[in-house]
């Protein structure tokens, strides 16, 4: 099977920062709080990039306040099924960024698109989303980054943590087989077993002498 690619959590800080810092004050501000955001929809809530530019400020933000538990939409979901993701709380706090800094005060900001240039009847294209996390995994020296990278760092983190099911339930996969393919050890796995012997070793060594 071939080996899905990810980041690490040294890799995540850093892509993070960049994006956060890259652009100057004024329309600079709102564009990082954007790209930002988008980023960790990825990284922290696993969608697919196409659903990500379908999202509605609506389902991020009800009477004014950030759900707990974001619904992709069946009709945005390319399985064509709907499925609840929880919010984490950078995410949530990025998405009030969002709310306060980049969003225009309207009465019909629930229908708006979530991520958009400059009109927010039109949402931003998927080919510039991949632009975006291109231009900035080659800024951080990562440069095979794409948004499936993000979401497969979000599936493989999930099932350090938990089980494939609930992987399943969270990534939006029709079959589990889908999922099967985040089982693989990865760098951090490996880095860790060698540091386990590592460690072994020494205490075998400091109990002999």
């Amino acid at each position: 099977m071939k080996e899905i690619k990810t980041i690490d959590n040294g890799q995540v800080d850093r892509l993070l920062l960049f994006i956060a810092r890259w652009f100057g004050p004024g329309r600079g501000k709102m564009l990082n709080c954007r790209n930002y955001c988008m980023t960790l929809f990825m990284l922290d809530a696993g969608l697919r990039v196409g659903e990500l530019v379908k999202l509605r400020q609506g389902d991020i933000y009800y009477a004014g306040v950030c759900v707990e538990q974001l619904t992709i939409r069946a009709e945005i979901s390319k399985t064509k099924a709907e499925r609840g993701v929880p919010m984490s709380p950078r995410l949530a706090s990025a998405c009030s960024d969002m709310y306060n800094v980049v969003w225009p005060q309207s009465m019909d900001r629930i229908h708006h698109y979530a991520f958009y240039n400059r009109d927010p009847h039109v949402h931003i294209a998927v080919r510039q989303v991949e632009r975006i996390i291109k231009e900035a995994g080659q800024n951080i020296g990562v440069e095979w980054l794409t948004p499936h990278v993000l979401r497969h760092t979000f599936a493989t983190r999930v099932l350090k943590k938990s089980n494939i099911r609930v992987a399943q339930q969270l990534l939006g996969h029709k079959s589990i087989t889908s999922t099967q393919i985040y089982t693989h050890p990865d760098q951090d796995d490996r880095a860790n077993a060698i540091k386990a012997i590592s460690e072994e070793n020494l205490t075998k060594n400091s109990q002999q002498t």
